[in-house]
């Protein structure tokens, strides 16, 4: 089962932030992560929906080798959650 990610309102719409991973050749494995905020589009009535990416922010390889090692993101904080988007 696909893991889904929480949907919070922020200005009355729904918001999300996602993980994806893009391929890097100057990244330590191969491949970045990046931190998504989406917001949700809405067209014909409500009956499509559709996610935007709004802002993006990578994550450094140092922080994704101390999870994996240690559990512990050695004191980096995402700055999406801090910049009003609130969980």
């Amino acid at each position: 089962m696909a893991h889904t990610p929480p949907v919070f309102l922020h200005n009355g719409r729904p918001h999300r932030i996602v993980g994806e991973l893009r391929p890097d050749p100057d990244a330590a494995f191969g491949e970045a992560k990046y931190n998504l905020l989406q917001r949700q589009r809405s067209g014909f009535g409500g009956l499509l929906m559709s996610w935007e990416t709004v802002e993006e922010e990578r994550v450094p390889d140092q922080v994704r080798i101390t999870l994996g090692c240690f559990g512990d993101a050695g004191g980096w904080t995402s700055r999406l959650p801090a910049a009003g988007f609130a969980r």
